[in-house]
Parts: C-alpha cells; structure tokens; sequence
C-alpha cells in the first residue's frame, strides 16, 4: 500500500473479479500511451500485483497526471477520498483493453487476462463476486 499519511480503509469489494465487456476480443491488450490512465495503471497492477487496493491504484494515477508531489500526496489522498469516484470497475484497462481484475481478500488488485490459466483457475475459487463491466458508451 502506498504511504497515504493514515489508515486505509478497505472501500473495494473484497474477492471481487471484474471482467471486461463481451466484445473486446479474444484477449487483454497492453496499452501503448505513455502516461495515459490505462498505462499508468497498467504499470502499478502489473508491477505490484495484489500489493494496492482499487482506491489506492486511482488516487496514485490521478496524483500523477496532476503533477502531486509525494509531500501533497496524503492530503490529495484524503481529499479524493472525501468526494466520490470511480474505482477499477471503470478502468480502461477493463472498458477498452480487455483485462480482467481481480481483488483478494484484503481488497488487493491484480490484472488477469481472460485468456490465461490464471483466470480460468479464478473462476473455480468460490465464493467470489463476479461483476462484468459494460462497454464504454461514446456519443
């Protein structure tokens, strides 16, 4: 977990598979803009698996793109808290690249694609709440 300056609340569902949308092939892509949402949370959940939670993984993102130092990191933190937001249920990398995510018991993220073993041995772990996501709408 990142050091946010105080506890950290467990606010993602626990034992949680998100999966992607019906229509986005046959496998998870690797986003390719650097900086990007997608990329940058590609790189934490691919790097770190099971090590942030959903909260954890946006509020970082979101600190990066808006240029937070680590110092004003714990009150952006806090105050992204204080107001809502979307978790990993809305990541691209579920809507457009078409992965997988899994959360453990402690509310942990992993990426998992669709087309591995790994997910297929997800999917005989029970009980876990499944949730697929729909995909992203554009006018």
């Amino acid at each position: 977990m990142f050091d946010n300056g105080g506890p950290m609340y467990c606010t993602d569902c626990p034992d949680t598979l998100i999966l992607p949308p019906g229509d986005h092939g046959p496998f998870a892509r690797i986003p390719k803009r650097p900086g990007s949402t997608a990329a940058l949370q590609f790189l934490l959940l691919s790097e770190h698996p099971y090590r942030h939670t959903s909260e954890d993984i946006v509020a970082r993102v979101a600190g990066w793109r808006e240029a937070v130092s680590e110092a004003e990191f714990p009150d952006f933190y806090w105050n992204m808290r204080a107001r809502p937001h979307f978790g990993l249920e809305a990541s691209p990398l579920v809507t457009l690249y078409g992965w997988a995510i899994h959360t453990d018991e402690q509310c942990r993220a992993a990426l998992v694609d669709p087309a591995s073993a790994d997910f297929a041995a997800l999917l005989r772990v029970t009980p876990m709440h499944i949730t697929t996501v729909h995909a992203p709408h554009h006018a």
